[in-house]
């Protein structure tokens, strides 16, 4: 089971909400409105100001989350409940989640500063403010700052490590300490090589209990946490007063972190925070028109931003989402288009530098790596290509707007390789399907297909070797006899590229000659396509079958047997793939014709309709994406439905079935492509006249 399939299963679906313009507190939906925050917390609000309203009660079934991060340190947060807790880097295990449940009947409304990546939630006991918690990171450390002012006693439960009390370490404060074992579960079967210890700090008034007994997983943490978890309750007293919870591998160094910050006041280093954020959207820039109507671009733009700060590693890189703690090439291409739309250059050139340090220690680039000191690799099927063809294009994405030519000199033997291992793969002139792609994961593409011809892989190998051979060839990178063979492959799979995958004069998704066209291998890493019991090893090593289906080892002896079917698909963002990459290798009717389709997908009585099938989440920003390109007179109509997308913390999901969210949340690649859609349609006034 891979990284989609797996959300797919342990993720349920949340209406989404639409996102809120800058506000004061209050809560949605007829609901209580909020008097004054505590005044010992308000003190840190002269110069703030909040946007959304993301209410929550015990028991609330919305699943939209938010992130705070300082690329030490990736929370996820449900409302005021922590459900994510990853340091001192982001591909570490979930060290703990944190509920607030107590006093029963309380509520909390969820708010950001702007600019920030600071979250306030106001507390609510029917119609009456109680207080409010303020949660931020330090700036520099691997440290959860909450700062609490409630009239009211709360309740915490904490799920993680077993906790031994460790408050005769400090004179005016409780303290809890607890460690995860070697071997402890990252990401499904990836276990981590270090311990990983955690430090709770609270008010000395605090009552706590701890206790040995198991609890069950949360639904949406489901493979993706250590199954062994412990409970610990908090009783914070009413009054004002902080929890701090820091982590790091060794306790030595998990102490230290929380020597270091005990040493510098809260409201201190909150406005250093504060000011830290305000520097880095700074440099955020957009050129088009700021009357636009019913457009909240730059209310998207800083959602989206501090979205992707969020899940930027002090690597370089950024994560995948809340359950994904690792970094996916084809992700980033999605998330640099983002920055570099906004002019956050350094932010996209620190990912390429990510991977090219990869790529320098192990010789090649996998579906998703780590950060940390040990890089763990996250395979799938087919991994040399769709992949390493967006590497490619993203690094001249950054290129063509920078002019950093000695940057792309020292990046240029990865990009060499991304280039060979898709040609390698090339069969009549048409590669395969990638296993970790959003619609093959999302069940929308069979993988029984995967080694059919994929229109998309083989479109953005032409884009990215397009790219790469005319650098190369201005550069002099290569000898007359290498440039001159990738120009042949070049030219010859751009020559049979419409024959192979135009039907019925749309691009298909797929063609299933490729196939028959020489043997598959025998094995491959990937997802097993048995899955009969629990034995079945779901991601590993797999065995192909006489039907040409994959199984593990312990599926095998089971196997069925299926028949392939000849079937071509069709898929608006697939088709459109040429929109989004800025390459074209059909004439311009059968891309008008596939828009055409791509558009009757959502369409029903002429008018706007969700289709009751699975899409992924970047649908919209794509057949946006090409629907402006086209001039299409719908494209305003497809930029409001995108934007209905965001949820009530302005973050696009991984999927959606009838216009409301499945899977992975506050999801950077369809958060960074949706804002590249809206930032192209509002930059250009042609958009809109």
């Amino acid at each position: 089971m891979n990284r989609r399939e797996f959300m797919l299963k342990s993720g349920g679906a949340a209406a989404a909400l639409c996102a809120s313009p800058a506000l004061s507190p209050t809560v949605l939906g007829g609901a209580p409105k909020a008097t004054n925050p505590s005044p010992g917390i308000g003190r840190a609000l002269s110069s703030v100001r909040l946007v959304h309203e993301r209410p929550w009660h015990i028991g609330d079934k919305d699943e939209s989350t938010h992130v705070l991060g300082n690329g030490r340190a990736m929370i996820h947060e449900l409302g005021p409940n922590i459900v994510f807790f990853r340091a001192p880097w982001i591909s570490s295990p979930n060290l703990l989640t944190m509920s607030l449940i107590g006093p029963a009947e309380i509520q909390t409304v969820s708010s950001r500063e702007q600019g920030t990546n600071i979250w306030h939630h106001i507390l609510y006991l029917g119609a009456n403010s109680v207080g409010e918690i303020i949660d931020f990171l330090e700036d520099d450390q691997p440290c959860l700052r909450r700062m609490i002012s409630s009239s009211v006693e709360l309740v915490f439960a904490v799920r993680g490590p077993r906790l031994v009390d460790y408050s005769d370490r400090y004179p005016n404060r409780g303290s809890l300490l607890g460690q995860w074992p070697y071997g402890t579960s990252i990401y499904l079967d990836f276990l981590s090589a270090d311990r990983f210890t955690v430090q709770i700090v609270f008010p000395k008034s605090t009552q706590f209990k701890t206790g040995d007994e198991a609890v069950r997983p949360e639904q949406f943490l489901s493979r993706s946490s250590d199954s062994q978890r412990y409970e610990t309750r908090l009783q914070v007293p009413a009054g004002r007063g902080e929890i701090m919870i820091a982590a790091n591998s060794g306790i030595t160094e998990c102490l230290n972190v929380v020597d270091q910050v005990l040493a510098e006041p809260e409201e201190q280093a909150l406005a250093k925070t504060r000011q830290a954020w305000r520097s880095r959207v700074a440099k955020v820039r957009w050129t088009g028109s700021h009357e636009i109507r019913d457009l909240p671009v730059e209310s998207v733009i800083d959602d989206v931003g501090t979205l992707l700060l969020g899940h930027q590693s002090l690597a370089g890189s950024i994560a995948a989402g809340q359950v994904y703690p690792l970094f996916y090439v084809r992700d980033q291409y999605g998330v640099s288009r983002a920055l570099l739309a906004m002019n956050m250059v350094d932010e996209a050139k620190a990912v390429l530098a990510y991977y090219h340090s990869i790529w320098s220690a192990y010789g090649r680039i996998h579906n998703a790596q780590s950060d940390g000191p040990r890089h763990w690799f996250h395979r799938a099927e087919n991994d040399d290509v769709e992949m390493t063809g967006y590497l490619i294009i993203q690094a001249f994405d950054y290129s063509k707007m920078t002019g950093d030519d000695d940057f792309m000199v020292q990046i240029f033997p990865m990009l060499e390789w991304a280039l060979v291992a898709q040609e390698n793969q090339l069969r009549g002139n048409m590669l395969p399907f990638n296993g970790d792609e959003t619609y093959v994961a999302g069940g929308m593409f069979p993988r029984t297909h995967l080694n059919d011809g994929a229109s998309e892989a083989t479109l953005i190998y032409m884009a990215s070797a397009e790219r790469l051979v005319a650098w190369a060839a201005a550069h002099k990178r290569w000898n007359a006899e290498k440039l001159l063979q990738h120009q042949r492959i070049l030219t010859s799979v751009k020559q049979d590229y419409a024959q192979n995958f135009v039907a019925n004069g749309k691009i298909a998704v797929n063609n299933t000659k490729r196939r028959d066209l020489g043997p598959v291998p025998r094995f491959r890493y990937g997802v097993c396509l048995g899955q009969y019991d629990n034995n079945c090893l779901f991601l590993s090593t797999t065995e192909v079958a006489e039907d040409g289906r994959y199984f593990c080892y312990s599926c095998y002896p089971k196997r069925t047997r299926q028949t392939y079917e000849q079937r071509a698909y069709f898929i608006p963002s697939v088709a459109l793939t040429s929109y989004l990459v800025g390459y074209s290798a059909v004439p311009p009717d059968v891309l008008s014709s596939t828009l055409s389709e791509a558009v009757a997908v959502f369409t029903r009585n002429g008018r706007f309709a969700w289709p009751e099938t699975g899409l992924p989440g970047y649908e919209t920003a794509v057949v946006s994406l090409a629907l402006f390109q086209g001039n299409n007179r719908r494209t305003d109509e497809f930029i409001q439905q995108m934007l209905s997308l965001r949820d009530s913390t302005g973050a696009w999901a991984e999927y959606y079935v009838g216009g409301k969210p499945i899977g992975c949340r506050c999801r950077p690649w369809e958060s960074g492509l949706s804002l590249l859609a809206l930032l192209e349609y509002a930059n250009n006034p042609r958009s809109h006249g």
